[in-house]
């Protein structure tokens, strides 16, 4: 890790001086800042899957530092994005659910690059939970809401094209096409448009239709009773079609930066692609909900940061990040003063210390220190303790004993330390969602959020 920070120290020392070469002040980096939702880093290419899902994005990848130890902090849009977007753990923002919303204060990205002088735009994912009513809107200029990709790029080239040129930028865009569709309509349980839909597997569009599978109901069995009865045929053009909208939203991004290219804007623009939780695709449960809960295909993610520039530094980082050391991470690399009260840390700063890193799913605790990763079930006072890496895929137990009852004692005095560490934390108060709960938790539920998300 040391020797990372040295490379990105020296990296942000050429940006700051090739933006005072451009001006007589400094002129800070643009941002963007892309959540690919529901997008599991074991999918793309530059993460070692074999299927050419991402080759844009491996394109992009190759030129940036790609994070191979990403984490979430929830395996939920609602509460990961809320974490993506402040710096805050979920424990410190307390935006938990639908009639829940971010205390009142400067405490958003985008409040904080406004205060500094950005133009700050947005695009969101509706019906989803980026809606205005948690506080996502705070701090941009132009916060606008899509239904699919095609229209909120749209809606992107629409705001650049009346931005304000003689202030840097802060874009976020948030896309959901990847996420499984509406389980209330016709069609797949993923549902992209051809000729994505069977581009890896011939049929897989018609496949997964077989046995009512492409019903209402035949789609709420599949995510939330399981689904033992599907062949593997079946099962593979179900991973297909994932996949598929994978492609679909990659090669609609290539346009995207194909655009941003050619009006020059990509020459002073940090890019940092992620996305909020990965997808469990059936793999543990045989259902389909939850998104990967708290084991890897859920909460590891993909994090790529590209820096502007020709000299810009191009590396794999293996050690552990999350997704609160993004806000620190911008705010140092556009110069701006960190703020002590965020718990993560800059990846382009000193050398970060060992710490223990945190993550969630319903009433099921994470922490990850090195190596070891320990699951705590606070109904049932469980803890599990794995080696991702001996056992990254978390399939093995510990067969011996005594080594097992060693790791149970490590997971418990690393979260007696987490709820140490934790009681210290900022916190920014409790704020209330606007508007009715109801009628957004009636559109949610057709996407399958219910109780366990």
């Amino acid at each position: 890790m040391l020797l990372h920070s040295m490379i990105l120290r020296s990296a942000l020392a050429l940006l700051l001086l090739a933006s005072c070469g451009r001006d007589s002040q400094v002129s800070p980096p643009n941002v963007i800042l892309i959540s690919l939702d529901t997008l599991r880093a074991d999918h793309m290419g530059t993460y070692g899957y074999q299927r050419s899902t991402t080759p844009f994005l491996d394109e992009l990848a190759k030129d940036a530092l790609v994070y191979d130890n990403a984490r979430t902090t929830w395996t939920w849009t609602l509460i990961a994005h809320m974490s993506l977007l402040t710096g805050f753990y979920p424990r410190q923002h307390q935006v938990w659910s639908s009639e829940s919303a971010l205390a009142p204060g400067p405490w958003t990205l985008a409040t904080r690059l406004k205060a500094a002088g950005y133009e700050t735009l947005g695009a969101y994912n509706t019906p989803g939970w980026l809606e205005p009513r948690f506080g996502f809107d705070r701090g941009f200029d132009r916060y606008e809401a899509h239904t699919e990709v095609t229209q909120a790029l749209a809606n992107v080239d629409s705001m650049l094209g009346k931005r304000d040129r003689t202030k840097p930028l802060f874009l976020f865009l948030h896309l959901f096409d990847i996420h499984n569709g509406r389980l209330l309509d016709d069609g797949p349980l993923y549902n992209p448009p051809q000729p994505w839909a069977d581009r890896f597997m011939e049929s897989a569009e018609s496949i997964a239709r077989e046995a009512g599978m492409a019903t209402p109901r035949g789609k709420q069995v599949l995510w939330s009773k399981g689904s033992a009865e599907l062949t593997d045929r079946q099962r593979a053009a179900i991973q297909a079609l994932y996949d598929g909208g994978i492609a679909h939203v990659d090669d609609q991004l290539r346009q995207l930066f194909e655009r941003l290219e050619g009006t020059g804007l990509l020459e002073d623009s940090i890019v940092i692609i992620t996305s909020d939780h990965g997808e469990g695709l059936g793999m543990r449960w045989k259902r389909f909900g939850g998104h990967g809960g708290t084991f890897e295909e859920g909460m590891r993610v993909p994090l790529i940061i590209q820096l502007p520039g020709d000299d810009r530094p191009r590396a794999r980082i293996g050690t552990p990040v999350t997704h609160v050391d993004l806000v620190p991470t911008i705010l140092d690399l556009c110069g701006l003063p960190p703020d002590r009260r965020l718990p993560g840390y800059s990846l382009i700063g000193e050398e970060i210390p060992s710490r223990v890193i945190f993550g969630q799913h319903s009433d099921r605790s994470v922490s990850y220190h090195g190596r070891w990763k320990v699951i705590k079930d606070d109904g049932l006072k469980n803890v599990q303790v794995y080696d991702l890496q001996a056992d990254p895929g978390e399939v093995a137990q510990v067969p011996d004993m005594k080594e097992w009852q060693e790791l149970q004692d490590l997971g418990l005095r690393l979260r007696a330390d987490a709820v140490g560490r934790q009681s210290n934390w900022f916190q920014p108060g409790v704020g209330r969602a606007e508007g009715s709960a109801d009628d957004h938790d009636a559109a949610m539920k057709a996407l399958g959020y219910g109780g366990d998300r």
